[in-house]
């Protein structure tokens, strides 16, 4: 992770999006069998011997080209795909951690394989049971052949794909399930019936893939395995899975093969082929899905696509100390006008900057395509449950829906957080003197009714600045919240410290109109 000059005071984004992307955590879930996360150093795969519930280390071998390796953040085939410092993929909330295995080219063949543990084994393959298994896929857009198998036997390198011994497995390609070479971009099964030769169903789903990207969006496959008692078929089914705590119905499967009936007792090898460049992350077999989608508790950045409202929303469960954020949009639907920072706020526990460091400063360059803000010297707390308002920081009108957030907590570690998009008004009038509706009459509601001053609208509670609902902004609304200052609803929902503002300082700030001026147009330019 890249060390910040800790007396710098202009924040640039450029600099800040350097930091190490770590979602982390290596999972506790006592019924996770096998993990491997790729935590090496960069370099060959090939006797390597991390993760958990294996029994030796990595075995690879090539054709010709290019290896399997770890840890390499540039890849031949550009532009890439989105990965941390460490060469890893992400998604959503899965814990992840290290680095990830590719061949960051597409010249040759190469195979990798590594053996489980006999108690590994012991406990997945038992008749009349259910074992789950999932892998974090960055699938190229050309030459995509990759497969990851469960089963008995290795790979060769030869072309199309074969198993280097006749055996079983089961598992996952993007190779065309017909010919077994080139894809078209869909993720399927596989499945070999002792033979080297392999059998496939094509899958339903093909990953998302950016306009001008040489990469589809990582996806996380699961897959079910429902071991039968011999004699009858056993079954896989492959999900693509988005929601981490709903496990999939069947119905639901990507791509199934329910027509082999296996001697599961062999089957100890993790295997891949590939001749090109598909990556593959975050290995977990265990006995239930939970084992093998383990959350992380991320912040959120709630986006009312209505409005333009923009709100971070805390953990259920968990209080996060941050010290920068930052929202990006690549199609430049940030609106900079509307967003009022933590810096605008001076929320008690969210100090404003004085210029050294000692508080929260916006970052350089701000715009419809980046906000961002950080407190260089010390952390702000965002308590469980809590709902920051960022103002209207998303432009309605353009609407792409396609943000990232961002955020770095006290231990240096920089966080995907979610992005959650309402469509639905929620800006019902319910507190007197609340002019931006986040349910809270603080100074960012006197900023609310100064920049909208003038403006007129429904009396909905939508109106931005109509702090008492009488569909228009004017005096009356500075003076309802001045009236109503600290008021919050319910009455008992913000009762923490860290929601009760710097009276004093607040108040000096909003009703400042110059000063609010000059800081807005400084700000645009």
């Amino acid at each position: 992770m890249n060390t910040r000059n800790r007396t710098m005071t202009v924040f640039s984004i450029a600099a800040v999006a350097m930091v190490s992307l770590v979602l982390t955590a290596t999972s506790a879930n006592a019924d996770l069998v096998v993990e491997e996360q790729y935590i090496y150093t960069a370099g060959l795969i090939d006797t390597q011997n991390g993760g958990t519930g294996f029994d030796g280390a990595w075995v690879s071998t090539k054709s010709h080209g290019q290896d399997y390796q770890t840890g390499i953040t540039v890849h031949a085939v550009n532009p890439g795909p989105t990965l941390n410092d460490d060469a890893g993929l992400f998604f959503s909330n899965l814990s992840v951690g290290g680095s990830a295995l590719s061949r960051f080219g597409c010249s040759g063949r190469a195979q990798a394989n590594r053996t489980i543990s006999a108690a590994s084994q012991t406990a997945l393959l038992g008749d009349n049971t259910t074992m789950w298994f999932s892998v974090l896929i960055g699938e190229p857009l050309n030459n995509n052949q990759g497969s990851f198998l469960f089963g008995t036997e290795q790979f060769s390198t030869d072309i199309p794909q074969v198993l280097a011994a006749a055996g079983d497995g089961f598992g996952i390609t993007v190779a065309n399930v017909g010919t077994f070479e080139n894809g078209t971009g869909t993720i399927n099964a596989i499945a070999f019936d002792g033979n080297t030769t392999p059998i496939g169903e094509e899958g339903s789903f093909t990953p998302n893939l950016p306009g001008g990207a040489n990469f589809y969006d990582t996806s996380l496959i699961v897959g079910k395995i429902n071991w039968k008692a011999n004699g009858t078929p056993d079954e896989l089914f492959l999900f693509n899975v988005t929601d981490l705590q709903t496990e999939p119905a069947e119905g639901a499967a990507i791509a199934s093969i329910t027509n082999l009936d296996f001697d599961q007792s062999a089957f100890d090898t993790v295997a891949m082929w590939d001749t090109c460049s598909m990556i593959q992350d975050e290995i977990r077999l265990g006995n239930s899905f939970a084992d093998v989608t383990p959350e992380i508790a991320l912040l959120t950045l709630q986006v009312n696509t209505v409005s333009g409202g923009t709100t971070i929303l805390g953990h259920p469960d968990n209080n996060f100390d941050i010290n920068f954020y930052e929202i990006t949009s690549s199609g430049n639907s940030l609106d900079v006008t509307g967003w009022s920072s933590l810096f605008d706020q001076n929320m008690s526990g969210f100090p404003v900057g004085t210029g050294s460091g000692n508080g929260w400063e916006e970052a350089g360059g701000v715009g419809s395509h980046a906000l961002a803000e950080g407190y260089l010297l010390g952390n702000s707390t965002i308590d469980a449950n809590a709902s920051i308002s960022l103002g209207t920081g998303y432009d309605e009108g353009v609407d792409d829906q396609n943000l990232n957030f961002t955020y770095r907590t006290d231990t240096g570690q920089l966080f995907q957080g979610l992005v959650e998009y309402i469509t639905e008004p929620t800006c019902s009038f319910t507190l007197l003197g609340d002019a931006n509706n986040d349910n809270q009459v603080l100074g960012n509601d006197l900023t609310a009714a100064k920049q909208n001053f003038g403006t007129v609208g429904s009396d909905d509670g939508c109106l931005l600045g109509d702090a008492n609902d009488d569909g228009q902004v004017i005096g009356n609304d500075i003076t309802a919240v001045k009236q109503n200052f600290l008021n919050v609803f319910p009455a008992s929902a913000h009762a923490a410290a860290s929601a009760v503002p710097e009276t004093s300082a607040m108040l000096l700030r909003a009703t400042g109109a110059a000063g609010l001026g000059a800081w807005r147009r400084r700000r645009a330019g």
